[in-house]
């Protein structure tokens, strides 16, 4: 339905513009699955991405379950890995 691209699913934060891009594919996704009828009161997510931007656009409850911790795109530069911490504390 919206299926959010690799290139954004993945890329590594440099910037507040690129959490804004980000949230907007995210945003785009949650509205085309629950137009489709998708409903959800929690979702179980294994990368901190998905878990916290279905939470902030979706209004749901999520739970985090990290595989791999230590290969978070996010952390990948030194602002990503600010925003990752915040977003973990959150």
């Amino acid at each position: 339905r919206a299926a959010i691209p690799a290139g954004v699913r993945y890329r590594a934060y440099e910037s507040d513009k690129d959490l804004q891009e980000v949230e907007e594919y995210y945003r785009r996704f949650w509205v085309a699955e629950t137009e489709a009828g998708l409903e959800a009161d929690l979702v179980l997510c294994m990368e901190l991405r998905d878990a916290y931007f279905l939470w902030r656009v979706g209004g749901i409850a999520a739970i985090y379950y990290p595989a791999i911790i230590f290969m978070q795109d996010e952390a990948l530069s030194d602002f990503g890995a600010a925003v990752y911490l915040r977003q973990f504390d959150e």
